[in-house]
């Protein structure tokens, strides 16, 4: 948990990720050393801002392994992406751009625009 917290902290002071998580910032501290466990709120507030669900964030919190698919190719990711509500993965394409360089992000917006006319 105290790894996920890091990640998800990135480079925020501690005291303005636990503002923006809601919680005091000693709590936060104890939290990233791993020193005590999130309470279910907690869990909850950090779930808000990372990468994972709140009920990834129980299983990690109890000491088990979460069901995380590793995704190694786009072939894995396929598989996750149609689950997706239409919202979601639109949402995604929008991130996934959004991280490609300006001159990256042009060619593949032009690709994109040719499968969807030639759909």
């Amino acid at each position: 948990m105290a790894e996920i917290l890091r990640d998800t902290k990135g480079d925020k002071t501690t005291r303005v990720f636990a503002r923006e998580l809601g919680i005091h910032h000693a709590t936060l501290t104890r939290l990233l050393k791993g020193d005590v466990s999130p309470d279910i709120l907690t869990i909850y507030k950090i779930s808000q801002k990372s990468s994972y669900s709140m009920g990834e964030l129980i299983a990690i919190a109890c000491g088990e392994s979460p069901d995380i698919p590793l995704l190694k190719t786009s072939e894995d990711a396929i598989k996750l992406i149609r689950e997706m509500n239409p919202m979601e993965r639109i949402k995604l394409v929008r991130m996934i751009l959004e991280e490609m360089p300006k001159e990256e992000r042009n060619q593949a917006f032009i690709k994109l625009v040719d499968v969807l006319v030639s759909s």
